[in-house]
């Protein structure tokens, strides 16, 4: 029986990456019998049967991301690993959980798990296992921003497989490096310390090159394009866009070659918001064909997810060419696209909400079912509001509670077919937003968007109907007598941005905003004001943000 159960283990353990569903038929067999054994038979050889059993089910569960059945089954496994006394199959099961846990979202409970596995692996003096467990803890500190942290461990798990000849992890070091030394240069860059940032980024670029000459040893082509992906956002980041570009281009042809499209029409879309923002003679319809490419790409292999990036470029690029009509087309396939994620999203969120309630019913105690009833009664009460939410977004933005950039076009054309003479259109996009996330988070970055649609909203009052537009950018047209009062609404709204108390919502927060004006009067349809008051928009940025411009209006 024992021979039977350990040859199922070794069966399962072969296919846990490749085929995670034959896996875990072969696990769940070798587990069924392994529980009989210890049934007629309660001695430590049945119990470690048992636990490499639950422990090969669990590594599958993880990769096929049935995240809560890798929790339940690895947890089992380590009290049997401990009971027995096998510390490195243990060490090696925690690995596991703790994955499972911080894919869940329990970044702390992973964390801890990491820990003990890695306290396992140095009682043992297993140097191998020390370094992949420093590899992951610093995944889990990079995501928590505590980038020194992380770049310290990585360091350390470097040096051992770079003595052993470990290319594919050695690699992986560097180019986590990579990341970690960007993601610390935004920080030192939003806090002011520019020169601090740039050589971050230069000791991103220095990694990445790195990991990218080792990753081109090996034949794994997904594993190589992931590399350039470091470098070109480290490059992006120092404003060395020729650089970024190159790097790119020569990534492209890479993921051609991959089965999956997702990283290609990534890339093109990266290469698009690149030339993009390099701006030279010839870019814009570069990166036109770029995009155009990714679209029929997404098109045709259903990434959803990934197409609306791609459809939200397509059509501000349309806008900046003045072609309205086809920045229409684009802006409402972005707008149906967003709907289905949003729907995606909500069924992930459940999915999500009960793996982590079956995690919960394996670590606690029975005393806990009645909050367990009520966590599953606040699911349903979320589930009833999204629906809500969803057959609301026809109309309405789900954050903010303004009109949707749909809902706000009809009544654009519906104003500007009753009188277009005194009607002015705006677009307004907070300065440096990204950075706000990066900085202090995606939570505070809505609450900067909810207060800046109050603001906006507030400022425009009974002259018009203001709007989020999507992501950071809101518009809004209003009708005023005369073109300095045009003036005087959107300098009140600018001033509403930058005057709030923003260190109410975080310490230390600014906040501004550049705005594009555009009069009615001289345009012959709503979408050639707005587009103009895009382009406008544009303008501030480059002249350097806070601030409007208007055509054939005063700056401020």
């Amino acid at each position: 029986m024992l021979n039977q159960i350990d040859a199922l283990v070794r069966e399962a353990r072969l296919l846990r990456n490749s085929d995670p569903d034959r896996g875990i038929a072969l696990a769940d067999d070798a587990v069924g019998r392994a529980r009989a054994a210890l049934a007629t038979r309660e001695d430590d050889q049945a119990r470690a049967a048992l636990a490499s059993a639950l422990a090969v089910k669990g590594h599958c569960h993880r990769v096929s991301s049935a995240l809560a059945d890798a929790v339940a089954a690895c947890t089992e496994a380590c009290e049997l690993y401990a009971l027995v006394g096998d510390a490195l199959a243990e060490s090696l099961a925690r690995s596991q959980w703790g994955i499972a846990l911080v894919q869940l979202g329990d970044l702390s409970g992973g964390l801890a798990q990491m820990e003990r596995s890695l306290d396992l692996s140095e009682a043992l003096g297993n140097e191998e296992h020390v370094c992949d467990c420093l590899l992951d803890i610093g995944v889990v500190h990079n995501m928590l921003g505590n980038d020194a942290r992380a770049i310290e461990l990585y360091a350390q798990a470097a040096s051992f497989f770079e003595r052993v000849g470990d290319h594919y992890h050695h690699a992986t070091c560097l180019s986590n490096t990579a990341y970690a030394h960007t993601c610390w240069g935004r920080r030192e860059r939003a806090a002011g310390r520019d020169d601090a940032a740039l050589t971050h980024f230069a000791q991103a670029q220095q990694h990445a090159r790195a990991a990218i000459g080792l990753a081109q040893r090996g034949d794994d082509l997904d594993f190589l394009t992931l590399r350039y992906v470091a470098l070109a956002e480290a490059e992006r980041e120092a404003g060395e866009l020729d650089a970024c570009l190159g790097t790119l281009e020569a990534q492209l042809p890479i993921t051609e070659k991959l089965v999956g499209k997702r990283t290609q029409a990534l890339c093109l879309v990266a290469l698009a918001e690149a030339l993009i923002e390099r701006a030279a003679d010839g870019d814009d319809g570069s990166a036109l064909g770029y995009l155009r490419d990714a679209d029929r790409l997404c098109e045709a292999n259903s990434l959803v997810e990934t197409h609306a990036g791609v459809l939200r470029a397509l059509a501000k690029l349309h806008e900046t060419f003045g072609r309205a009509t086809e920045a229409l087309v684009a802006y409402k396939r972005f707008h149906e696209v967003e709907i289905r994620i949003r729907a995606q999203a909500a069924e992930r969120d459940v999915k999500t909400i009960e793996a982590r309630l079956r995690v919960e019913h394996v670590q606690k105690e029975l005393d806990q079912a009645k909050a367990r009833e009520q966590e599953l009664t606040a699911l349903n009460t979320r589930l009833r509001d999204q629906q809500f939410a969803l057959e609301r977004l026809a109309h309405v933005d789900a954050l903010t509670g303004l009109a949707n950039r749909r809902a706000w076009l009809e009544s654009l054309e519906r104003a500007w077919g009753e009188e277009k003479r005194n009607l002015y259109v705006y677009l307004l996009d907070l300065d440096y937003f990204k950075l706000i996330n990066d900085t202090y988070g995606h939570t505070t970055g809505d609450d900067v968007l909810v207060a800046t649609a109050q603001l906006v909203s507030a400022s425009v009052g009974a002259h018009g109907e203001a709007a989020r537009f999507g992501g950071e950018e809101f518009v809004a047209w209003v009708r005023v007598d005369a073109d300095r009062d045009a003036v005087r609404l959107a300098a009140r709204i600018l001033d509403a941005v930058r005057e709030h108390r923003w260190t109410d919502v975080a310490p230390t927060l600014t906040v501004t905003a550049s705005l594009g004006v555009s009069a009615g009067r001289i345009h012959a349809t709503p979408f050639d004001a707005l587009s103009e008051a895009d382009q406008n928009m544009y303008l501030v940025k480059r002249a350097g943000r806070n601030r409007m411009i208007g055509m054939r209006l005063p700056s401020t």
